[in-house]
C-alpha cells in the first residue's frame, strides 16, 4: 500500500489539527486484522473530540487505497490536560 497522497493527508491535518492532539497513520511492515494482511491500525489521543467521525474519514479515505473499512481497526485514548505535554510541559 502506498503512502497517502498529499492531498488527502494535507486534508486530514487541517482537519484534525483543530479537534485531536495526535493522529498516528503509521508505516508498518505487518499489520494485520482477523489474520488479513494490507490492514490498517488507527491511534488517536484525544481531549474531547468524536471518535466515530475520525475513524469514519481515515477507513472511507483508505478505500482509495484499496485497503477496506472492514480492515482498518482504531484506539481512541481520551486524555485530560494535564496528561498530556508540549513542549516540555503539561498543558494544564
Amino acid at each position: 500500500m502506498s503512502m497517502l497522497s498529499l492531498q488527502p493527508r494535507k486534508r486530514l491535518r487541517q482537519w484534525f489539527t483543530t479537534l485531536y492532539i495526535t493522529v498516528a497513520l503509521t508505516k508498518a511492515e505487518c499489520v494485520t486484522v482477523a489474520g488479513q494482511e494490507a490492514s490498517v491500525v488507527v491511534e488517536v489521543d484525544s481531549i474531547g473530540g468524536d471518535f466515530g467521525a475520525v475513524i469514519a474519514t481515515i477507513a472511507d479515505g483508505l478505500k482509495a487505497h484499496g485497503v477496506e473499512p472492514s480492515k482498518v481497526t482504531g484506539t481512541f485514548r481520551g486524555v485530560s490536560f494535564k496528561e498530556f505535554a508540549m513542549n516540555g510541559r503539561p498543558l494544564g
